[in-house]
């Protein structure tokens, strides 16, 4: 009965573009509320006489994912499509708000791509369009793509043409599975990430854990999360940052690369994926496992080793991971919602300013009406509704929270 009121709207919505010829609406963007999008994409489709085509993943974890829809009120019109891909954050403010004389390509599924779920390899996503459609887990204004002249890549941005918040999304920082720490500080995270390490002692304030090290991991600059992580604490959202990769029990600086046309040193790069960074952190580092540590730490480390990451507050309860309290508070939704955990931030969709036709905003303002009427529960481990959120807001990622009470 909760879907009832969406699923009418959605239906009387589809059903005012009458005859209208076929359309393809792209979308793109952050990972970290994938699922959500998911049920919320799917919710669009069912309420109009379609539904799944074919993903290359599970549903809810997919990389790429085609959906089809009615608007002539019958399954045999379902000639309309929705296709995603989900490039994390930053790659979708930038596909959607790049200039129409400099754009930014998205390789998307086809809409001849058949199968079902998981029916397809990701290797099939080569249709190149630009995307219409953003989920992001920042402010635009935050990324590295806001509007303005940008070095990095050569490109002047403009501003989403609309944003809209759908949630409040936690974030934590996590340990590996045999840390001896529950609790991480802003102050702590900051000299973590500036070097890419620091002792065991720092957290613990034992002299004889000067030995100790733990070493930082991190996303890649594509990630909203990596902005989340790094504007809460103070570090700034797009800051140069100290992150290592673990590899075979060595760390290293993590190694340079290109990510969205951007070249990022050694060290200032990071995981592509959450995965990734979980399977990272979920190796088991017994006592006395020797790291080489060149090139982050003046010598070899000689006790025990330990990492510390950050995901969205879903992956809690990950095997092989710890969940650290952030300033001495838990990271439960109920901490979140009434003021005092912080280290969270707004899902938004944007709509782009350049490349939305009709189409793409009949479905923008349906998945906006559905995700907002989803209960706390209903969004999932980790979120909070903007009901049940009303009594906190910030006007920044990493912005002073204010409790609206």
């Amino acid at each position: 009965m909760k879907y009832s009121k969406s699923l009418v709207v959605a239906a009387l919505a589809a059903l005012s573009l009458g005859s209208a010829s076929a359309s393809v609406t792209y979308i793109t963007g952050s990972t970290a509320f994938e699922s959500v999008a998911d049920k919320a994409l799917t919710n669009f489709a069912a309420a109009n006489f379609g539904g799944l085509v074919v993903s290359d993943g599970a549903f809810g974890s997919e990389s790429d994912i085609v959906l089809n829809y009615s608007t002539n009120g019958s399954t045999n019109t379902a000639t309309n499509f929705i296709i995603a891909h989900w490039s994390g954050s930053e790659a979708g403010i930038q596909a959607i708000d790049a200039p129409t004389n400099n754009t930014v390509l998205v390789n998307f599924l086809s809409t001849t791509n058949t199968g079902g779920t998981n029916g397809i390899s990701a290797s099939y996503a080569t249709n190149s369009h630009n995307a219409q459609i953003a989920f992001s887990d920042t402010f635009s204004t935050a990324s590295q793509f806001r509007a303005g002249s940008h070095a990095g890549d050569g490109r002047t941005y403009g501003s989403p043409a609309q944003d809209a918040k759908l949630a409040v999304q936690g974030f934590a920082f996590f340990g590996s599975s045999n840390i001896p720490i529950t609790n991480i500080t802003s102050q702590q995270v900051r000299a973590l990430y500036a070097n890419g390490y620091a002792a065991l002692a720092l957290f613990t304030g034992n002299s004889a854990d000067q030995t100790n090290a733990i070493f930082a991991i991190g996303r890649n600059p594509d990630s909203g999360t990596r902005i989340q992580a790094q504007a809460e604490p103070g570090i700034g959202g797009v800051s140069v940052v100290s992150q290592d990769q673990i590899v075979s029990n060595t760390v290293i600086p993590y190694p340079a690369g290109s990510v969205d046309g951007i070249n990022f040193a050694a060290g200032n790069n990071g995981y592509s994926s959450t995965g990734t960074l979980l399977a990272a952190l979920e190796a088991v580092y017994p006592t006395g496992t020797a790291f080489d540590p060149t090139g982050i730490a003046a010598g070899d480390n000689t006790g025990s080793n330990f990492v510390v990451g950050y995901a969205a507050a879903s992956k809690i309860g990950t095997a092989g991971t710890v969940a650290l309290n952030y300033n001495g508070v838990a990271p439960t939704v109920a901490n979140i919602t009434n003021g005092l955990y912080t280290f969270w931030g707004y899902e938004h969709l944007d709509l782009s300013p350049y490349y939305a036709d009709s189409a793409a905003s009949n479905v923008y303002s349906n998945v906006v009406t559905y995700i907002t009427g989803l209960t706390t529960s209903q969004l999932g481990a980790g979120n909070a509704s903007l009901s049940d959120a009303s009594g906190i807001s910030r006007s920044s990622d990493g912005g002073v929270v204010t409790q609206n009470y």
